[in-house]
């Protein structure tokens, strides 16, 4: 951020473009820079063919780990003790700060599966229908007023932790939700 060196950041450039002359001359551009870092994000695994645009590319592929969806698949009433011991094996995987994110996003999907005014979220149209099904189904465990005074916790937790006036962790914090009983 703060040295001389050109760095380039650029999201889903070979997922979301279909070959042509102007992604060509993008493709030749980045693969001229000397004195400078590109990277690349894309939102799913390259093929061979995409590969072989940059030959001497560092290819870093980052999977959350399973432990983290069954520990959400997990959230449930009455199944605080098992959450608990799934929460903290997926930390030892992953940072709090993403698994508070799943979470966060976890209960917000479930809300909007139970609640059909919410169903046509963007993230919740671009599931497959195995996700959505699976989410439905967990769903039925807790009543729409439920899933809305969860939100309510989780969105005290994030001020609390924001704004410095917990005392806790953000680890604890989640500890002391999931012993509430979700």
């Amino acid at each position: 951020m703060f040295s001389d060196e050109k760095q380039i950041f650029i999201e889903d450039l070979l997922s979301k473009r279909k070959p042509s002359k102007e992604f060509d001359e993008i493709i030749n551009y980045i693969a001229s820079i000397k004195d400078g870092s590109v990277y690349l994000w894309e939102n799913k695994v390259l093929t061979k063919k995409q590969l072989n645009y940059f030959p001497k590319a560092t290819v870093k592929e980052s999977k959350l780990p399973q432990v983290l969806f069954t520990f959400l698949d997990n959230l449930l009433p009455g199944n605080s003790k098992h959450a608990i011991s799934l929460f903290h094996q997926a930390i030892l995987r992953s940072e709090p700060e993403l698994l508070f994110y799943m979470i966060v996003r976890h209960f917000r999907l479930l809300l909007a599966v139970t609640d059909k005014s919410l169903e046509n979220i963007d993230e919740v149209l671009k599931m497959s229908p195995w996700q959505k099904s699976k989410l439905e189904k967990q769903s039925r465990s807790f009543t729409k007023e439920h899933l809305v005074k969860i939100l309510k916790k989780l969105m005290n937790i994030d001020y609390f932790q924001k704004t410095g006036q917990s005392q806790l962790s953000l680890t604890q914090n989640i500890d002391m939700f999931l012993l509430s009983d979700v």
